[in-house]
């Protein structure tokens, strides 16, 4: 019987899950670590100053630094706390957006193998690129201001979300989004798309006549804790302090510089460095409007000069780029910014990603079309990832970060990849998809099992 019983479990689709929060699990508890060198170090030395109180060194972050308020209390109460609980915790997050990913590829795969869409699913959280997934996730310091804030926006929005796609939902997941959203607003691209991303649905819910008191729960917690954070006396001196020591034009930029400066910064991290997560969304993107489209030979056509010109762009103007200039884009964006010498070149391959984000867009409506269902959920999930990037020009600190704060665009471009995967009859598209995540997330793995044992600071980016 027993035998049978676990017979039974490997071919169900939850022993994929087990599988992957086991491993989650074992590289979070055996390997992560404070990094003594960065601010885990910092903090952890101000935790043990004389007279030292949580109320007192939050107030002062609160005037003084940021309006991060709600993170930072988590953060400092871990620290205090023996590291596994840090450990499980943040296993604990990750394995929940793969529960949220697998549900989620439900509602889009009827028809499709269930086990193939869980093994997709599972492996977006760990196919992040990979210097933006460590100082995102696994590190101590940055996990509050990322992974905790991501999580917690998917709990606020995951009853509301499987309520608009006609998933059956307990009531108490409105208590549980309604304590989630005041951590998800709690930091400024999350504070913003948690916002957007209730409001919308609610948009949804009312069109489907399915609107009631419950789902508006979290939306006040939310917009009480945004408050918080955008009023914080810290979030303004934080910026002029920050502006002065590294950006001194930032003060001076107009809105439409600052706009440029996110998109160009979006351009350079999406379009020329996590390429992985780039091909796979493009090429989803074009296999899901090819087959919307019953495969007409029109649209056939479309898709193919939409794939030469990805590509000619990805790769063809990113090399030119590093011939002619000696450097990478980011660099060149960041240098013309920072000195306000806008240059012909630099310009010219900004407009040319405006031109392919315009026909990215394109393509989405022309999916909204032919399939409302799954051209809404992509269109929502990347016009998300896109402001989430866009959105950190209006911070002085847009090239002081790394590559960490594209946590959230990457996280929700691979959250509409796994919607279009689900939804995809198979197909050479759906086979390199389903082999390309899969593959970047253990090859990822097996580098951060190498790095953090044997590097004193991991890959961090």
């Amino acid at each position: 019987k027993m035998r049978e019983k676990l017979k039974e479990f490997q071919n169900s689709p939850r022993s994929i899950i087990a599988v992957f929060s086991a491993a989650v699990l074992f590289f979070c508890t055996v390997f992560t670590r404070l990094i003594l060198k960065t601010d885990d170090g910092h903090f952890l030395g101000i935790l043990h100053r004389n007279g030292f109180t949580v109320t007192s060194w939050l107030h002062e972050r609160y005037t003084t630094v940021s309006g991060r308020i709600v993170g930072e209390w988590l953060m400092i109460n871990f620290l205090r706390l023996p590291l596994i609980f840090w450990k499980l915790f943040i296993a604990a997050l990750i394995i929940y957006i793969m529960y949220f990913l697998c549900r989620l590829s439900d509602f889009f795969g009827e028809k499709t193998d269930i086990r193939q869409r869980y093994i997709f699913a599972c492996s977006v959280p760990l196919a992040v690129f990979l210097p933006c997934l460590n100082p995102s996730v696994f590190w101590f310091a940055g996990s509050f201001t990322f992974l905790v804030p991501f999580a917690a926006l998917l709990i606020t929005v995951t009853p509301l979300t499987f309520e608009v796609f006609g998933g059956r939902v307990n009531p108490m997941a409105y208590v549980a989004a309604a304590i989630a959203s005041v951590v998800a607003a709690s930091q400024e691209q999350s504070c913003a798309a948690a916002l957007a991303l209730q409001v919308i649905l609610l948009i949804f819910s009312a069109y489907q006549c399915k609107l009631g008191f419950r789902q508006f729960i979290p939306l006040l917690p939310s917009a009480a804790s945004a408050a918080v954070l955008v009023l914080s006396p810290g979030l303004r001196g934080r910026g002029a302090m920050e502006a002065a020591s590294g950006f001194e034009r930032f003060s001076k930029m107009n809105i439409f510089e600052r706009l440029l400066c996110g998109f160009s910064n979006y351009f350079a991290f999406s379009f020329f460095f996590s390429l992985i997560t780039a091909a796979v969304f493009l090429v989803l993107l074009g296999a899901s409007v090819y087959e919307a489209f019953g495969g007409s030979r029109k649209i056939k056509k479309i898709i193919s000069v939409f794939a030469i010109f990805a590509s000619v762009l990805c790769v063809g103007v990113n090399a030119a780029y590093i011939i002619i200039r000696r450097t990478t884009p980011d660099k060149g964006f960041e240098k013309m910014f920072k000195s306000g010498n806008y240059l012909p070149l630099e310009l010219a391959v900004i407009a040319l990603c405006f031109v392919f984000l315009f026909s990215i867009f394109i393509l989405i409506a022309v999916l909204i079309k032919k399939n409302k269902k799954l051209g809404f959920t992509v269109g929502v999930l990347f016009s998300a990832a896109v402001c989430c990037a866009a959105v950190l020009g209006f911070s002085s600190s847009v090239y002081a970060s790394g590559q960490r704060v594209f946590y959230f665009t990457e996280m929700f471009t691979l959250i509409a990849c796994a919607a279009m995967y689900s939804s995809l009859s198979e197909s050479k598209a759906k086979k390199f998809a389903g082999y390309a995540v899969p593959t970047a997330a253990f090859i990822f793995y097996i580098i951060n099992c190498f790095t953090y044992t044997f590097l004193e600071i991991p890959i961090m980016g």
